[in-house]
């Protein structure tokens, strides 16, 4: 997990692109606190200019997409903090990003945080591991 927070299926978020697995398979972790590390080794592919979305591409191939909240675009990085650049080089447990979590609670928006394999397709099965409390760098989800 790249977050503490609690898991819950993809089907609770309420966004279709992520509900409906639009985007890929995974599930989703409804913060405790405002920091996000890697949940795998691999490299950044991509750091969206509003810092609420972070895209990995693991050493193994997987693409994995962590989006910090429910139209956070909005925000336009207002309270995100990006820790990594596209193209760094990233292990398990490094700080990617961090966010003010009480202050984007206060202004209405949804952090659950959707953390899906952007490319589903190339694997027979995506099991999710945990369902409930969670910390940072335990199995949420394996890939086959």
């Amino acid at each position: 997990s790249p977050i503490k927070g609690e898991v819950v299926p993809l089907n609770k978020v309420n966004d279709e692109v992520f509900s409906g697995g639009l985007l890929g398979n995974g599930v989703a972790v409804i913060p405790d606190e405002g920091m996000v590390v890697s949940p795998i080794s691999g490299k950044v592919e991509a750091v969206l200019d509003s810092k609420h979305a972070i895209a990995l591409k693991s050493n193994e191939g997987i693409e994995m997409l962590i989006h910090v909240g429910l139209d956070t675009v909005n925000l336009e990085g207002k309270h995100y903090e990006a820790h990594v650049s596209v193209g760094d080089n990233v292990n398990v447990g490094d700080k990617l990003l961090t966010f003010e979590i009480d202050k984007i609670k206060k202004l209405g928006y949804d952090l659950i945080t959707p953390v899906i394999v952007c490319n589903s397709d190339n694997y027979s099965k995506i099991n999710t591991e945990k369902i409930g409390k969670v910390n940072k760098g335990e199995t949420i989800y394996s890939v086959e």
